[in-house]
């Protein structure tokens, strides 16, 4: 801790012992504080007329319709509630799930399962939950993360992963990270991807009206898939009211036939018709709404 202080600017210092001191107070205020500074850093960003703040006006009107500003600024707001809960609710993950605060739905699509699998899943809700799921199966999994810019978040977030224990195995993203997946995935270990990765000033997935290439996280897990004829099985979260979330675990998608190609293609389109789903149905708690840029194409 002492060490990550040493690079913190002032504000960040501030904002690590305002984080650890949340974590003293009972889990529905500490919660309801997050919501609320997620509130008030939209009303100043609302103010100051940020280029996010911009962007969320566009996405809402686009992906909901919206054509009043004010009903599209009250989005906005619910959108920065539900990510300030999010960033207070790393430093007690763990205590909420044994206060019975996250409910699991479609646990018996995760029954029988005879070798390893593939999750995919999007940063919706506390997408961190999925790692509760992950230390109830009976094997060992390995999860593909991006490192977040924010140091204070990234601290709490790594923290939270450790704290789920030696089940779940974390591999950064790199150049390196294909070659770490695949001994995992041979070692007989789960594999999870966040498919909706945020990288190089795109968001990747899902569609959301955009054309996408055959590229990304989705891609990589669609080709391991077909590769070492393993199931994908599709999960994701849901912030249910203050405190309270819910993971639905899905069937697992359909194979495809024809070659290789056509295979994970097929296992592709999928996976990106379900993400595309899940945001479309809960987008005040998608995290890269802000960073989302529809008039922005992706690289072919």
């Amino acid at each position: 801790m002492s060490q990550l202080k040493q690079t913190l600017t002032p504000d960040q210092q501030k904002e690590l012992w305002a984080s650890r001191l949340m974590t003293f107070l009972p889990t529905d205020w500490t919660m309801a504080i997050g919501a609320f500074m997620g509130e008030r850093a939209a009303l100043q960003a609302i103010r100051e007329k940020k280029d996010w703040v911009k962007n969320l006006h566009n996405n809402f009107e686009k992906l909901q319709g919206i054509t009043d500003p004010i009903e599209r600024e009250q989005k906005i707001i619910q959108w920065t509630r539900r990510v300030g809960s999010v960033h207070a609710g790393y430093p007690i993950l763990q205590r909420m799930v044994t206060e019975d605060r996250l409910e699991l739905v479609g646990q018996e699509n995760l029954q029988n399962l005879t070798k390893p699998v593939i999750f995919v899943s999007c940063h919706l809700s506390n997408w961190e939950f999925i790692g509760d799921v992950l230390t109830r199966l009976s094997r060992s999994s390995c999860a593909l993360y991006a490192p977040l810019e924010n140091p204070v978040y990234q601290h709490f977030a790594i923290k939270v992963r450790q704290d789920w224990g030696t089940k779940i195995e974390l591999v950064e993203a790199s150049p390196q990270a294909m070659f770490q997946l695949i001994r995992a995935l041979t070692k007989d270990k789960n594999l999870l991807f966040f498919i909706d990765e945020e990288k190089e000033g795109y968001v990747w997935g899902p569609s959301l009206g955009r054309k996408l290439s055959y590229a990304g996280n989705r891609w990589l897990a669609a080709r391991l898939a077909v590769r070492y004829q393993v199931d994908i099985i599709p999960l994701y979260g849901s912030q249910i009211a203050n405190a309270r979330y819910r993971v639905v675990i899905e069937p697992k998608l359909e194979q495809g036939s024809g070659d290789a190609e056509n295979q994970a293609r097929f296992f592709a389109d999928q996976i990106d018709q379900r993400c595309d789903r899940w945001v479309r149905e809960h987008l005040e708690q998608w995290y890269w709404l802000s960073a989302l840029d529809l008039n922005k194409p992706l690289p072919v």
